[in-house]
């Protein structure tokens, strides 16, 4: 009998967390957004890479410190600036942001014309990785920018089903 006492503290479950925007959205919106990120992602770290073969290039620049000279080749560092650009574009992306998903394809595509017009041509292999890279990065800007109509949509438009109670149930039409 004294284990059901009224002054007892009760056993409460917690609340589940709330779910994100990103959970209720379909696949084939979130998908692109995702591989647009994970390649801005794999852009940064080949960046990264060139940077590590340019460290001893012949341009140096040089910071004076009270500990001494720090050195690093011109084109290492622009390398990792660049690299930095492209994993915050792409974190950017990641959490769905229009903006980013545009600048991230601005930023790549403006690489590229530059280097067209300084005369470092691609190769046909290079042209064609090219062409996909800006199909993905197309394809997932194009994607966020449906994920936030979607969104939209979903505020104006809530899902009908306002309760679990078996009351508010859909009615289903009777046997015969």
């Amino acid at each position: 009998m004294d284990d059901i006492s009224p002054y007892q503290v009760g056993t409460t479950t917690r609340p589940a967390a709330p779910r994100r925007a990103w959970d209720h959205a379909p696949r084939p919106l979130t998908s692109p957004i995702r591989q647009m990120a994970a390649l801005g992602a794999i852009l940064a770290v080949l960046a990264v890479g060139m940077a590590v073969y340019h460290l001893g290039d012949a341009v140096q620049i040089s910071i004076e410190t009270s500990d001494g000279r720090i050195g690093m080749s011109l084109a290492a560092a622009v390398f990792l600036v660049d690299a930095c650009i492209q994993i915050a574009l792409s974190w950017g992306v990641l959490r769905a942001s229009r903006v980013a998903a545009c600048l991230l394809m601005a930023y790549y595509l403006a690489g590229k014309v530059l280097l067209l017009v300084v005369g470092d041509g691609p190769t046909v292999p290079g042209l064609a990785w090219m062409v996909v890279v800006c199909g993905v990065m197309l394809r997932g800007t194009i994607a966020t920018f449906r994920y936030h109509g979607h969104l939209k949509q979903e505020q104006r438009h809530p899902p009908r089903r306002l309760s679990n109670d078996p009351a508010f149930a859909p009615r289903t039409p009777a046997l015969e």
